[in-house]
């Protein structure tokens, strides 16, 4: 493996270990609720796109994102992922209708709680990973040199 591959496999896997972290801790702040914890936003975030909500589905892309970025050798579409991934985090600090109002009802988030930062710095470090080259050649591979003619 050569060091840009390596260096880009650490900073990758200490995304992945951010967003796992930010999993247990408290990730938005409800209007008349207390805190929830990212695993419970993670829960239930899928059905935010019934509310035009999209900021959940940066997890599945992500996830699909890091398995290429780690085990796949082309970058394919690797910049598209990366671009609707910061899509997403760039957005999760606006108000959400993620938390549960009296009697089944909606109610709005007023805030980030510091694993939904730790989720935005992931999720943002992922992107910026996959906006790269994805991967770096593999050593040995020779490539095509066109020379000007004078």
């Amino acid at each position: 493996m050569n060091q840009l591959n390596w260096r880009l496999h650490l900073v990758v896997l200490v995304a992945v270990a951010l967003f796992v972290v930010s999993l247990f801790l408290p990730a938005i702040t409800c209007q008349h609720r207390a805190a929830r914890v990212g695993l419970d936003v993670l829960s239930t975030g899928w059905a935010g796109l019934l509310m035009l909500d999209p900021r959940w589905y940066a997890n599945p892309m992500a996830l699909v994102l890091v398995y290429r970025l780690l085990f796949v050798k082309t970058a394919g579409f690797n910049p598209v992922l990366g671009v609707l991934i910061l899509f997403c985090a760039i957005l999760s600090p606006l108000p959400s209708m993620a938390c549960g109002g009296g009697a089944g009802g909606p109610e709005a988030s007023v805030g980030l709680e510091p694993g939904g930062f730790l989720w935005m710095v992931s999720m943002i470090t992922i992107a910026i990973c996959g906006l790269g080259k994805g991967r770096a050649p593999e050593e040995g591979v020779e490539t095509l040199v066109v020379e000007e003619k004078s």
